[in-house]
C-alpha cells in the first residue's frame, strides 16, 4: 500500500473504535467482508472518507483493530503485541487491555468488563484480521458514536462530564477527562483545603493523580477514594475526618521489604469527592503515631519537597519510590500553581 493509502486508512479509523460499525450487517464472517464508502465525522468535523471493513458476528459489530490508531481529534491509540496476542487500547487516562480468543477487557489494570463476544481473528479481503467489538469498546473509551445509514456517515463525539454540584463532586465525571482537566476541577477544591489545613495543593493534586488515575481507578469510581484510604490509617481515628464510616473492600498492591504483595483491604468510601480530599488532610495533620504526629511539621513547611518527605518517612506509602514519583507529577502539570 502508498504512503497515501496508509495515511488514508489511519486517519480513518483511528476513530474507530469507533464506529459501531453497525453498517455490515450481512457480511459473512468466513467469505469475508465487502468494503463500503463511509463519511466519519468527529463533533461534526468531516475527518475521513473512504471505504471501511465492518462484519456482523454474534450479534455484535466488529472492526477491525488496526483502524484504531492515534488520531488528534479522538485521542485513541492502539498497541499490538503479536506475541502474546494483546491488545491496549488508550484514551486520556483510560487504558483497555483485551486479548485475542478472550471476551474480556481489563480497564487501568483492575475493572474486568465483558465484552459479549470474542476478540478473534477473520480472513477480510485476502488477509487475516484482528477485530474488536466497536459498540462496547467505545462506550469504555468514553466515545459515543451513532450510524446513519441512509448517508452511510458515522457520527462520534466525545462523552462529556457533567458536574451538578461543585460542592459534591462524583468521581464518575472522571472518566471523560484527561488529567489536565482533572486537575482544572479538584485544583481549586485542594487549594481551599490548603488554607484550611495546611497541606499544600500541590501535593494532595499530585497524590490524586498517582493514587487513583486522576480519579479513573476503581476505589475512586466506586468509593470516591482518590487517595487510598484504608479504613484503619495508624491505628487510629483523628480531629477532622469527614468520613461517614461506608467500606469498600477491594484488592490492593502493597511493597514490603522490596517485595511486592497482593492483598485484600478495607477502604474508606465518601459521599463526594470533597470529603475524600478533605479527611485526606485531616488525616496528614492530625494522625498520631504514639503520643507523637504521625507527620509532624509537614503543615510547617511552604515547600512541597519537605512535605513529600514527611510523607515518605510517616510511611505514608509502602513504596519506595513514591516521593520521587509526586515530584514528577507536580513539575509535570505545574501543580505549584495552586499553592498561593
Amino acid at each position: 500500500m502508498k504512503d497515501s493509502g496508509i495515511r488514508k486508512l489511519f486517519v480513518m479509523l483511528s476513530l474507530t473504535l469507533l464506529p459501531g460499525i453497525l453498517l455490515w450487517q450481512g457480511a459473512d464472517c468466513q467469505a469475508g467482508a465487502k468494503t463500503r464508502q463511509v463519511t466519519v465525522k468527529y463533533e461534526g468535523k468531516v475527518i475521513s472518507t473512504d471505504r471501511l471493513y465492518g462484519l456482523s458476528a454474534d450479534k455484535y459489530m466488529l472492526i477491525p483493530c488496526k483502524m484504531l490508531l492515534k488520531h488528534p481529534e479522538t485521542g485513541v491509540s492502539a498497541k499490538y503485541n503479536r506475541k502474546k496476542k494483546k491488545l491496549r487500547l488508550m484514551r486520556n487516562n483510560i487504558e483497555l487491555v483485551m486479548y485475542e480468543g478472550r471476551s474480556k477487557a481489563v480497564l487501568n489494570e483492575e475493572r474486568i468488563f465483558s465484552l459479549g463476544t470474542k476478540l478473534r481473528t477473520v480472513p477480510m479481503s485476502g488477509k487475516k484480521m484482528l477485530m474488536v467489538p466497536a459498540k462496547k469498546v467505545c462506550r469504555l473509551l468514553g466515545l459515543s458514536y451513532s450510524y446513519n445509514a441512509v448517508t452511510r456517515t458515522i457520527r462520534l463525539k466525545a462523552r462529556k462530564p457533567v458536574i451538578e454540584d461543585r460542592s459534591s463532586i462524583q468521581s464518575k465525571v472522571f472518566m471523560y477527562m484527561d488529567t489536565k482537566e482533572f486537575v482544572k476541577l479538584i485544583g481549586p477544591i485542594a487549594q481551599k483545603d490548603y488554607h484550611k489545613n495546611g497541606v499544600l495543593a500541590s501535593v494532595t493534586i499530585a497524590q490524586a493523580i498517582h493514587e487513583s488515575w486522576s480519579g479513573t481507578s476503581l476505589l475512586a469510581q466506586k468509593g470516591n477514594n482518590l487517595f487510598g484510604m484504608k479504613t484503619n490509617l495508624s491505628g487510629n481515628s483523628w480531629k477532622g475526618s469527614t468520613w461517614g464510616g461506608k467500606v469498600y473492600w477491594k484488592r490492593t498492591r502493597e511493597e514490603y521489604g522490596g517485595r511486592v504483595v497482593r492483598i485484600t483491604a478495607p477502604f474508606r468510601k465518601y459521599s463526594s469527592v470533597n470529603k475524600s480530599i478533605g479527611d485526606h488532610s485531616a488525616y496528614l495533620k492530625n494522625a498520631m503515631n504514639g503520643s507523637r504526629r504521625r507527620y509532624a511539621g509537614l503543615t510547617r513547611t511552604k515547600s512541597y519537597k519537605k512535605q513529600i518527605r514527611i510523607l515518605q518517612k510517616g510511611g505514608y506509602c509502602t513504596f519506595h519510590d513514591y516521593g520521587k514519583n509526586l515530584i514528577s507529577v507536580i513539575k509535570r502539570y505545574n501543580l505549584t500553581r495552586y499553592d498561593k
